[in-house]
């Protein structure tokens, strides 16, 4: 009875041992990766040029699949039409308006890897994110000049029908690959679409450098 119950403890503690190491061996193979982004982008309200950043979490859950959460933010400047104007002493005014419009999310998704082996990964990332807005957008803007008003100085007007911070969900689909340097590090490139329910679309493309923890 005794030489049994020995006999039950090693081939438990085998089994620990075997499965220990697979998992290591698996958590090496696929490791979670912290990775951090930067790059540019258009934003479709006002079809404005800018900036993206934002910090991503890989975890894979197999070979072919992996879990990805991330935080995201942009922001965008576009510059209206020069306005540019001399009051009756010589003095030269710049008016000229710039739009400005940032925004942060938070993004939920998987990620399906086409290709995962050696040194480089290659796949799709749907996601769902909530996303808070900024903008200073005006839907009217129109001038009086001097020689209508009287005044020594033109008047602008500036009506904005729409709200200036929005919260909105959506959806966004990026490409992604990777290279893995080392089993420390690894670079890569990203390339999306978004929407949301604002109706504001985002093109956008980003470098990204990350760690395997």
């Amino acid at each position: 009875m005794r030489k049994q119950y020995s006999l039950k403890k090693i081939i438990a503690l085998f089994l620990f041992i075997t499965s220990a190491s697979f998992a290591q061996e698996r958590t090496s193979e696929n490791p979670v990766s912290i990775i951090g982004e930067f790059g540019i982008n258009k934003h479709g309200t006002g079809d404005m040029s800018g900036y993206l950043y934002g910090l991503r979490v890989h975890k894979p859950i197999s070979k072919r699949f992996e879990i990805i959460a991330s935080f995201e933010a942009n922001l965008n400047d576009g510059e209206d039409r020069p306005f540019i104007w001399e009051d009756p002493n010589g003095n030269t005014y710049d008016s000229t308006l710039h739009d400005v419009l940032a925004g942060f999310q938070l993004n939920a998704g998987i990620g399906f890897n086409f290709v995962n082996s050696g040194s480089n990964k290659f796949g799709v990332n749907p996601s769902v994110f909530t996303r808070y807005q900024a903008d200073s957008f005006f839907n009217e803007k129109t001038i009086d000049y001097p020689i209508l008003t009287g005044l020594p100085y033109p008047i602008r007007y500036l009506i904005r029908n729409e709200p200036g911070r929005t919260f909105s969900v959506g959806g966004s689909i990026r490409l992604y690959y990777h290279y893995r340097i080392n089993s420390k590090f690894l670079v890569g490139i990203n390339p999306g679409f978004q929407t949301d329910t604002n109706g504001d679309t985002m093109l956008f493309t980003s470098l990204s450098f990350g760690v395997f923890l």
